[in-house]
């Protein structure tokens, strides 16, 4: 059977559509896996870095070690000046994270943060 270039095309569209659905559904059910591990864990820590990954989105890394996904928390640093050096804590089995700014040798409450359903 002889297929048309037009059906070859049609062919090749649905099968890119169908990568990109899968693509975008695997991302996303990492993202919410990797909140809900986040939720689960107590985490606390001094902010070593802040990575800015786009779209209002944060990766931070605290103690050299922990990392955090992304975290939709630009308004938290553009409101409240969160920088390196900051700190966080975030109880276990909790959706709040609370966010501490270091001012003259003192950690002091600024904000919180949902991390989501």
């Amino acid at each position: 059977m002889k297929l048309s270039i037009q059906r070859i095309v049609y062919i090749i569209f649905i099968v890119t559509f169908g990568i990109i659905i899968f693509y975008i559904i695997k991302v996303d059910i990492n993202y919410r896996n990797q909140l809900k591990d986040l939720r689960k864990n107590e985490i606390s820590g001094k902010i070593d870095s802040i990575k800015d990954l786009g779209r209002g989105k944060y990766s931070l890394t605290l103690n050299d070690d922990i990392k955090l996904p992304g975290l939709r928390i630009r308004n938290e640093i553009e409101d409240y000046n969160l920088k390196v050096g900051d700190s966080l804590y975030k109880p276990e089995n909790s959706k709040i994270i609370t966010f501490f700014n270091y001012k003259e040798g003192k950690y002091i409450k600024c904000c919180y943060h949902d991390i989501g359903p």
